[in-house]
């Protein structure tokens, strides 16, 4: 199990970007929130096992047809151990 920091950049609000993220995340398995920053950006953070947070990351960097990811970093963080469901931040 594995959580990760993301701070995603580019042409990422006002195009139902965190919609997506909270979709992705949640077909794929994943658990965290996600919200807009004032800079523009969109942070999030993820858990679950590896591989689904590397798939998790692959959907998000082709982002949903309106959004244009320029940039996803990524750091780690400590696991949860309460963390469920995928929510989106205000």
């Amino acid at each position: 199990m594995k959580r990760l920091q993301l701070l995603i950049s580019g042409r990422v609000q006002g195009v139902g970007f965190r919609w997506f993220v909270r979709e992705t995340a949640t077909s794929v398995g994943a658990s965290g929130w996600v919200k807009n920053e004032s800079d523009g950006t969109v942070s999030a953070e993820a858990q679950a096992p590896e591989e689904i947070l590397e798939e998790l990351l692959r959907q998000l960097h082709a982002g949903n047809g309106w959004a244009r990811v320029k940039e996803i970093r990524a750091a780690a963080l400590p696991v949860s151990d309460n963390e469920t469901g995928f929510e989106i931040r205000t």
